[in-house]
């Protein structure tokens, strides 16, 4: 074996013992996200501190790991909030699957608590699509 095929062996292996605990976090975040009850900002009220909501979503932007056929696949079983945090990953994951959903939010009157700082609001998922096609931020992207 040559130097490459023995350092690529190592990686493989090494990487049998990383990705299992990663892959677990990736699709924990992504059910939460998926499942939110209300469509957070960042802070929770008062405290300015990034909610765990929060968290897991940062997580998932950040990774970029969740790709675009998984993210789309969540969508039926997704609360309205929950699709408005697939449609912000989709976006970023393939912006034209992330175009076509837009499209097809812009449709939709489920009800959305929207959470930012203090401000508690319901919205519906069209009109938080409105304001992110106008280029608003809805959830704070670290």
């Amino acid at each position: 074996m040559n130097l490459i095929q023995s350092s690529l062996a190592i990686l493989l292996f090494l990487a049998g013992f990383l990705c299992p605990a990663a892959l677990a976090d990736t699709w924990s975040d992504l059910k939460s996200v998926s499942q939110a009850p209300s469509l957070i900002y960042c802070e929770g009220g008062d405290s300015n501190q990034p909610t765990q909501l929060w968290l897991c979503f940062n997580r998932l932007y950040r990774a970029n790991s969740v790709n675009a056929g998984t993210l789309k696949g969540k969508l039926n079983s997704a609360t309205p909030a929950g699709k408005i945090y697939l449609l912000l990953l989709l976006r970023q994951a393939d912006p034209t699957e992330g175009s076509h959903l837009m499209e097809k939010l812009l449709k939709n009157k489920e009800k959305v608590l929207y959470k930012k700082g203090c401000m508690l609001e319901t919205m519906t998922v069209e009109k938080l699509c409105r304001h992110l096609a106008a280029g608003q931020e809805l959830v704070k992207l670290r």
